[in-house]
């Protein structure tokens, strides 16, 4: 084994202990270059200006047709409820219905008890202010069942965008440094591969006082972006 090849291994192992520390991907001397291979993250935070509200209605009753008809009407009634609290109609919407048949076993004998129908509905509410009221009054029209109430971003889009603008510059500047410890230069970029991880929901939590307005603070969300980035390098002199 010539000098040049010695040297160019021990480079190698040096640099692969530093990847493994960094959490970066690899470095590879091929025949066509040097190619550096890393990884970018990158998130904002944002102020949520929208609410979910996912709620829920159950009913049971000893007949199908009883159960439907009786979780109809108070489905109806809440809402006529939103709508008078000025939730758009157009963006209410169900998420999910079902019919079955419920048993309960008592003595190792299966007993009939009734049909249970529930119908669920997701329901947004752009007035953060109004999330509480507007919960406490859907309970008060009927609802049972509360799944949760998740804050979130009308349009996360621009926020996602700079996520990943800092997710790539994070890329680079690894790439630069493991670059300068060697004595190379990034030549080019090979190729970059976005992994989205965005996901701005955070289920909120608040606990009511006798009679007062469920309270919910919104807080703040994260919106995150991952890319990896492959890099050509180069000496120093070549660029030159």
């Amino acid at each position: 084994m010539g000098k040049f090849e010695f040297r160019l291994l021990v480079i190698s192992g040096m640099v692969a202990l530093f990847l493994a520390s960094c959490g970066l991907t690899s470095l590879s001397f091929a025949s066509e270059g040097i190619t550096l291979t890393v990884e970018g993250k990158g998130d904002v935070r944002v102020t949520p200006d929208m609410a979910l509200l996912n709620l829920g209605v159950e009913t049971i009753a000893p007949t199908a047709g009883e159960a439907q008809k009786e979780n109809a009407e108070v489905m109806q009634a809440v809402i006529a409820k939103l709508l008078s609290l000025g939730v758009d109609q157009t963006q209410i919407k169900t998420t999910g219905f079902s019919l079955w048949r419920v048993s309960q076993y008592r003595e190792g004998k299966q007993e009939f008890k009734g049909f249970q129908v529930s119908h669920t509905l997701e329901v947004p509410v752009m007035n953060l202010e109004k999330v509480g009221a507007i919960l406490d009054a859907s309970i008060e029209a009927g609802i049972n069942s509360v799944q949760s109430v998740v804050f979130t971003l009308r349009n996360p889009h621009p926020g996602y965008q700079e996520a990943l603008s800092k997710a790539v510059k994070q890329a680079r500047a690894k790439a630069e440094a493991i670059a300068a410890a060697e004595g190379l230069k990034i030549k080019s970029i090979k190729s970059i591969v976005e992994k989205q991880t965005w996901g701005p929901w955070f289920a909120a939590e608040g606990e009511g006082k006798g009679g007062a307005i469920t309270p919910f603070v919104p807080g703040g969300l994260k919106i995150e972006a991952q890319v990896t980035v492959t890099f050509t390098l180069t000496k120093e002199t070549e660029l030159e």
